[in-house]
């Protein structure tokens, strides 16, 4: 076989993957979730610094003081606390504008220098191993969220059948 058609062999699988990578781009879903925060999220919510939201006796995943899963003390709080001095985020709540004392979303901007994101990564991979529910991220490029499931929840959903 001669050079030139390796040469042209090679040039045309190339041009075959870059046709290949043009035509099923890759979802960016990080873009996604920043873009779900910016567009859904944001607009028309008051935000509030997190530490204060609950130190003042706000709710996210409780349903009140009664409820004893109390999620909010034992996990949420620690975890933003951890962030916070650990990985230097600055975390806020954003209003339920519909329950008062309530917080509809729970977000901080994603740090931009390495050391910071290694250290949330490890933060949270640390408290999620003490919690015996399920932390659900919502991570873009710019911005974290967090949602939680007890273990009960993130167990009923485990075995619900999926259409």
């Amino acid at each position: 076989m001669s050079s030139r058609k390796v040469v042209f062999g090679l040039i045309a699988l190339c041009a075959l993957a870059a046709l290949g990578y043009w035509m099923y781009p890759r979802t960016d879903y990080a873009a996604m979730a920043d873009d779900n925060v910016v567009d859904r999220w944001l607009p028309g919510r008051e935000k509030v610094d997190a530490l204060e939201f609950f130190s003042g006796g706000g709710h996210f995943i409780d349903m009140d003081e009664e409820d004893d899963r109390n999620i909010d003390a034992k996990v949420v709080v620690p975890l933003i606390e951890r962030l916070t001095n650990e990985a230097n985020m600055n975390w806020a709540v954003l209003l339920d504008e519909n329950r008062e004392g309530y917080a509809f979303a729970i977000l901080a901007p994603i740090p931009e220098d390495s050391a910071n994101v290694e250290a949330m990564d490890r933060v949270i991979a640390e408290q999620e191993a003490k919690f015996d529910g399920k932390f659900i991220e919502q991570r873009g490029h710019d911005w974290l969220s967090f949602e939680f499931l007890s273990a009960d929840e993130f167990a009923h959903l485990e075995g619900a059948e999926t259409p």
